[in-house]
Order: structure tokens, then C-alpha cells, then sequence
């Protein structure tokens, strides 16, 4: 937007998902195919994990590796896709999934950032194109780290402020409602690597996050800064989506582009965070700066579709690496509307 060039573009990819996610981050999905079901799932996780955090979640195996090849070969022989899709997933396992540069972390988080990192540079023809995936809550708890005072402190350890916080954000997507979705300001992450809800609660003066994890454990956690920070260090507790966007967003100046629904729950967030700053009389010059901030929708390669002998299909990850798109032909479609990438869609 500001005309720079050669620079990163920087992702914020959310973690505290489960594998099972719709994005499916249990493998990769496949939409130059056969099928009638017009996508295809391949998996490099067991279907027995699909309970489980990526932001925890062990990182891929050559082991892992190895099945989703035998996989491949199969499929390339029942016809489901094509021996050009072949050898492009067979050249995705061998060049980056099984890289010393990905199979040195342990982790799914570290190894996508790695991976996605890889397969942005094979995406167009005419460029280097540098993007950089970054998990979300890694980066909100690096800064709730090193922000000790101000907003932020006075929202989790004023009393008052925080009640007409939790009070004002009630129902809002990415936040909290009542006792039936969400959590209070953080999820708790237990020892199977299965998130959890917490609620906000006072006893005798002094708060505690609570909540029940997958094993049916009762968990209280002292709602302390010193407690948080710990629990934060050991992965037992990741930031929830407003607090993330609360550190890179709300209080930083970072200008960030979402899906369909981001620009609608921000919107929702600022005047639930500026209204409570107001009420209570605090930081009057942050909650206009707060309430000015603008964020922008993007659609990605939504509008972008090729074709087979069975129709049209989308453009992902599988289909840009077998075939790279230049720029030059992206031109065109720079100035779609909104209402005509959608039309795409529902081809």
C-alpha cells in the first residue's frame, strides 16, 4: 500500500487451531483431481490426532513422509489425479517436507512457518516472491512479554476495567459469550495437546481462569502476571484472538487484511475496547486511536480457476505449484470487485 518494494510480507497464520480445522491442516488439499467430491484430502497426520493443537502438535516425520508418498503412488494409479499432480506432490515431499531445513524442528508450528516459506518462492515465474508465516499467538506472547503497563495490563489486572471488558466484548466473534463459547482472554492447552475454554472467576478477592480439560481435569489458574507468564512459557496457555489482536493491531501500528469476517468482529472489538476505556474515564487519546484503526478484507486467489475434463477447479497450493503464474498474468484481475470474485466461486 505504501509503494515499497523488495520487501517481506508478513503472515499471521492462527496456531491455537485443531487439526481438523477446514483449512485441514492435517495434510493438504487437492483440487485438480477426479473425484466427485472435487477436492481431495491428503493426509500426513492420523485421523486419531485431529483433536489436537497445532501450536503443540509434533512436527512431520520422514516416517510421516514416506506413507504420504506410498499414498500418492496410489492414487496417481487409481486415476484420482494426474502423473504431472504426481510428480508435483512426490517433488513437495522429497525438495521441502523431508529438507533438513523443515525436519530440524520438532514442531508443526516452527516447521510451517518454515515450509510455507519454501513453497512461496515456486509459486509465480517471474519473481522471489518473500513471505513470512508467523504463528499469531507465538507473536501476541512475545509482546504481552515486554508490555508490562499501560492498556494492556490494565485491561487483565484492573478489575473494573476488565468487567466492563468482558462485560462489552460478551457475544463477539473471537471473544467470549458467557459460558456457552469462547474464553476469557486465554485457552488452556493440557497434555494431550487439546485446547480448552476458561472462564474468569473471584473468589475471596482474587481471580482465578478455570476450566475442564479433555482428560476431565479441573484446572484454576491464578489470574496473576506472574502465573499467566509461566503458564504462557510452558505452552499451557495461548492468548485467545482478541488479545492477539489486541498486541499487533489494536495498540501497534500494523495494518492487517483478513478473511470475510475479520473486518466485522474488529469493528465489534474496537467499540467493545474503546466504549470500555470510556466509561471509565482511561486512556481517552487511545480509545479514538483505537477506534480509528482500519483493517482490509482480501479474498487471496479466490477468483483464480483453471480447467481439466471435469470442470473448473480452484487454484491452491498442489495446483500453483504444478503450474507457477506470472504476475503479468495476475494484471487483469487486479481490479475485480468484490462482488465478482465471489461469483467466481460459485461456479
Amino acid at each position: 500500500m505504501q509503494k515499497e518494494e523488495d520487501s517481506i510480507t508478513p503472515f499471521f497464520a492462527a496456531s491455537n487451531v485443531s487439526i481438523s480445522n477446514t483449512v485441514y491442516p492435517r495434510g493438504m488439499l487437492i483440487y485438480d483431481c477426479s473425484i466427485p467430491q472435487r477436492f481431495f484430502r491428503l493426509p500426513i497426520y492420523h485421523w486419531k490426532l485431529t483433536r489436537q493443537c497445532v501450536a503443540t502438535l509434533e512436527g512431520i516425520t520422514s516416517e510421516m513422509v514416506a506413507r504420504v508418498k506410498d499414498r500418492i503412488g496410489k492414487e496417481m494409479h487409481q486415476g484420482t489425479f494426474g502423473p504431472r499432480m504426481g510428480d508435483t506432490l512426490d517433488s513437495l515431499c522429497n525438495d521441502i517436507l523431508l529438507s533438513n531445513e523443515v525436519l530440524k524442528y520438532d514442531t508443526l508450528r516452527e516447521q510451517t512457518t518454515v515450509i510455507n516459506a519454501m513453497l512461496s518462492e515456486r509459486y509465480f515465474k517471474d519473481t522471489k516472491a518473500l513471505y513470512l508465516w508467523m504463528p499469531l499467538e507465538t507473536l501476541a506472547t512475545r509482546l504481552l512479554f515486554r508490555d508490562e503497563d499501560g492498556i494492556l495490563y490494565n485491561i487483565l489486572f484492573c478489575k473494573e476495567l476488565r468487567s466492563h471488558i468482558i462485560q462489552n466484548l460478551n457475544g463477539v466473534s473471537g471473544c467470549w459469550k458467557e459460558d456457552t463459547g469462547g474464553t476469557h482472554f486465554f485457552w488452556g492447552l493440557d497434555s494431550r495437546h487439546i485446547l480448552f475454554p476458561l472462564r474468569l472467576t473471584e473468589k475471596n478477592g482474587e481471580a482465578f481462569l478455570n476450566g475442564r480439560n479433555s482428560l476431565e481435569e479441573e484446572v484454576s489458574i491464578p489470574f496473576t502476571k506472574e502465573a499467566i507468564l509461566e503458564e504462557l512459557e510452558s505452552l499451557t496457555l495461548l492468548p485467545g484472538l482478541f488479545l492477539c489482536f489486541l498486541e499487533i493491531h489494536f495498540l501497534r501500528d500494523f495494518t492487517v487484511f483478513g478473511g470475510y469476517f475479520q473486518p466485522t468482529y474488529l469493528k465489534q472489538m474496537a467499540k467493545g475496547l474503546a466504549g470500555s476505556l470510556r466509561e471509565l474515564g482511561m486512556f481517552g487519546k487511545e480509545a479514538s486511536i483505537i477506534e480509528s484503526k482500519t483493517n482490509y478484507m482480501t479474498l487471496g486467489l479466490t477468483y483464480l480457476f483453471r480447467e481439466n475434463s471435469h470442470g473448473k477447479y480452484p487454484v491452491s497450493t498442489a495446483e500453483l505449484l504444478e503450474e507457477p503464474i506470472s504476475f503479468d498474468s495476475l494484471k487483469d484481475l487486479l481490479d475485480i470487485t468484490i462482488e465478482d470474485s465471489l461469483s467466481y466461486i460459485a461456479f
